[in-house]
């Protein structure tokens, strides 16, 4: 009979157990920001799976508050930067139906 091994820690359980903590913070400061409801859960999601992608790659920071906005604030600046780049509205020539 082979030994019994001892289960290692998934990384996952870890990022649960700060995703669970901190969404709520980072969430409210998204919706701070943007000031959209919409904006902020797409910024909070983009947040989090920034942050697993660098989980995954061993990052491990020593205050995950301080990290998670830190991604978050980077996250809004680039909503930021592409909303900029796009026209806010497009009129419709004379004549041309929508």
């Amino acid at each position: 009979m082979a030994p019994l091994r001892t289960p290692r820690p998934r990384p996952d359980r870890g990022f649960e157990r700060i995703y669970r903590r901190h969404v709520a913070d980072v969430y409210r400061y998204a919706l701070a920001v943007m000031r959209n409801q919409a904006d902020a859960e797409d910024i909070t999601q983009t947040t989090f799976l920034n942050a697993y992608r660098a989980f995954e790659r061993g990052e491990r920071p020593a205050k995950a508050h301080n990290w998670l906005i830190a991604i978050a604030h980077n996250v809004c600046r680039q909503r930021f930067r592409q909303s900029a780049r796009r026209p806010a509205s497009a009129r419709c020539p004379a004549g041309v139906s929508r």
